[in-house]
């Protein structure tokens, strides 16, 4: 199988090593940076490195992975499944609805698997909290609250330069951080937006909110909170989770649940996680799903009702986070 990688950023690079890990698949490139497309192709011995998708001969492909900027997603998209390729897009889908209805019409009328990289659907923890909620163990949901905090220089020392500076791109926390939004929606079914509250730092000079706390609810009413924050020089990535019976704390970063019942000992149990096993299990899960002719496990259409809601939260005002006077970013 052939699979053209488009964009060779760091999430771009993490794709083509995932899939040069899986025999028999061949792996080229489309990367505007030569320098950098060349370095790419040379460290992971890609078959072949284009300048732009418009030199890239599609025909010759089986599918593609679209890692570029979120408001190209769907025109790439589309010129991809135009010429019959099956398509894993980066997260998230969109920065806008415009498009995505046609998108998936055609890949449906080709026939093609279409799915987005909402990794966290296979983290290693994340997948045993879902078994977890699913066979009861919390008891009646009564809350779910997952937090997402970093630091964005610290993170992603290049964010400047990257699409972080364009408004519409995907650039605020909401959006660049959509898997909180996905996962939980993977494990306690659709939410609805109830409220949302979100700012902008301005000496991070990034377009949109580099902080956001969203509260939803399930029809049924199960409540939830999502924390999003790109200036939090603490790192952490968890989900709580309130039943009747049982606390479950996720903690991603670690690898742990930590279970606590009414008069009992916590009890820990460990998901044991490589690097890049996510990526590696979202690659073979793209490539089983054509080759059984079969959903993905985050299909387009699970990802466009993410983008929604998180649309829906992102109608809230911007406000301006201050800060002390002397503090820099």
């Amino acid at each position: 199988m052939k699979i053209i990688v488009i964009g060779a950023g760091s999430i771009g690079e993490r794709h083509i090593r995932a899939f040069r890990r899986i025999n028999g698949i061949a792996v080229s490139l489309a990367e505007p940076r030569t320098e950098r497309a060349q370095q790419i192709a040379a460290r992971y011995g890609c078959e072949s490195s284009y300048g732009s998708i418009e030199a890239a001969p599609l025909g010759s492909f089986d599918a593609a992975v679209i890692a570029t900027p979120a408001n190209s997603h769907v025109s790439i998209g589309t010129a991809c499944a135009s010429r019959g390729l099956h398509l894993l897009i980066e997260k998230p889908l969109a920065a806008s609805i415009e498009g995505i209805e046609k998108l998936i019409a055609l890949c449906e009328s080709k026939r093609l698997v279409a799915a987005v990289g909402y990794t966290l659907r296979f983290d290693p923890t994340i997948v045993k909290l879902r078994k977890f909620v699913q066979s009861g163990l919390a008891g009646q949901l009564i809350s779910v609250r997952s937090v997402c905090t970093h630091y964005l220089p610290n993170s992603r020392p290049d964010y400047k330069e990257a699409y972080y500076r364009v408004p519409n791109a995907a650039a605020g926390v909401i959006l660049d951080l959509s898997h909180e939004l996905n996962y939980l929606e993977w494990i306690f079914g659709d939410l609805s937006v109830e409220a949302c509250r979100r700012a902008q730092v301005p000496d991070l000079n990034i377009a949109d909110e580099a902080v956001a706390d969203m509260w939803l609810r399930r029809s049924d009413g199960l409540l939830a909170q999502i924390h999003l924050h790109a200036v939090d020089k603490h790192l952490s990535r968890e989900c709580y989770v309130v039943g009747s019976e049982a606390s479950l704390t996720a903690n991603i970063l670690t690898g742990e649940i930590l279970i606590e019942r009414r008069g009992r000992a916590g009890e820990r149990i460990k998901c044991a996680s490589e690097r890049d096993e996510a990526h590696l299990d979202e690659a073979r899960d793209f490539i089983d799903a054509i080759r059984e002719r079969r959903s993905p496990r985050c299909t387009i259409g699970e990802a466009l009702r993410t983008l929604q809601v998180s649309l829906e939260a992102m109608k809230a005002p911007l406000l301006e986070a201050t800060m002390p006077e002397n503090s820099a970013i």
